[in-house]
């Protein structure tokens, strides 16, 4: 396991390199000569969406298995479907709408960017 500590706002992707070359040389169990990167890459971030991280992996023959939202074909919570076929469950669109625009133009009135009142 390697760590890699940055400082604060630092994507993911700009330490990524830096990371997969930290990891030790690893033996196979049964013993035989050290290889110089694990096969696979385990990612729980979004760095790998980059080209340049793609290729960088490619380089060091890296099999990289990583997760998105949008990978999440069902999702259920004591036996509720809240996301199936990739789309979420009995959500009313309008209603979200309605309340993200009324959430806007309340921020946007406090912080004096306008007014919802008609003059």
């Amino acid at each position: 396991m390697v760590a890699i500590h940055s400082t604060a706002n630092v994507h993911d992707s700009k330490v990524l390199e830096e990371a997969v070359d930290a990891i030790s040389p690893i033996r196979k169990p049964s013993g035989g000569r050290l290889r110089k990167r694990p096969k696979k890459l385990h990612a729980d971030n979004k760095a790998y969406d980059f080209p340049r991280c793609r290729e960088a992996l490619r380089k060091r023959r890296a099999t990289v298995l990583a997760a998105h939202a949008g990978h999440v074909d069902s999702i259920f919570v004591s036996g509720k479907a809240l996301k199936r076929d990739g789309k979420l469950v009995d959500v009313d669109a309008e209603r979200v709408r309605r309340l993200a625009g009324e959430s806007r133009d309340h921020l946007f009135e406090q912080a004096g960017l306008f007014s919802t009142e008609a003059k």
